[in-house]
């Protein structure tokens, strides 16, 4: 068991095995959630994002500024890398995207080998400074890579919401000033937002 603050979960179907990640670097996984085993952690900083990585079974993590970019390899080993972030906060994160303190949003280079990930991730110029705190993917046809002309939708503070077009990133009125902690998009394109100050 472990007291350990738990920031975010993810389950991965080609793994078939659900993800959590927190305070003190903590990397957990489970195939049931019932039975919880501590995977070895690159580092003790807290880690806020987890998400599939760009080739099946790997995963990327990122956290709090000394995080940097973890990658999960296909044998199961983490390793950390510097994905570029500048010291900054990062929180979203999704399969070719992480967003985080100051407005700041990153991608893998795309037609970079998904091991390459050394490399250090782009950032996108977006029409906002507010911290983001979550990013989503839409849905892609089958058959089709990710790809720049993919939809994601970040939010974050103030009542931030950015859509992503192949033009680059467009701000949202939200109607509120709150700070958007969550975000999950349905299949259909339907996006549900979730508050939390």
């Amino acid at each position: 068991g472990t007291l350990a603050w738990l920031t975010a979960t993810y389950y991965d179907s080609v793994l078939r095995r659900i993800f959590v990640v927190g305070a003190g670097g903590l990397i957990l996984s489970s195939v049931d959630g019932l039975v919880w085993t501590r995977e070895s952690s690159p580092t003790t900083v807290r880690l806020n994002g987890i998400a599939a990585g760009t080739s099946g079974g790997t995963l990327y993590a990122v956290g709090e500024p000394g995080a940097g970019l973890l990658l999960r390899d296909g044998e199961g080993v983490w390793i950390q890398h510097d994905g570029g972030f500048g010291g900054r906060w990062m929180r979203g994160l999704t399969q070719r995207m992480a967003v985080g303190q100051g407005g700041a949003v990153f991608s893998p280079p795309y037609g970079t080998p998904p091991a390459d990930v050394v490399a250090l991730w782009e950032a996108a110029a977006v029409p906002t400074s507010a911290d983001l705190e979550a990013v989503a993917s839409g849905p892609l046809p089958l058959g089709n890579p990710p790809g720049p002309t993919s939809s994601e939708i970040a939010v974050g503070a103030d009542g931030t919401i950015l859509q992503q077009y192949s033009t680059g990133w467009v701000a949202r009125t939200s109607g509120t000033t709150e700070r958007l902690r969550g975000i999950c998009r349905k299949n259909g394109g339907l996006v549900n937002l979730v508050t939390m100050t």
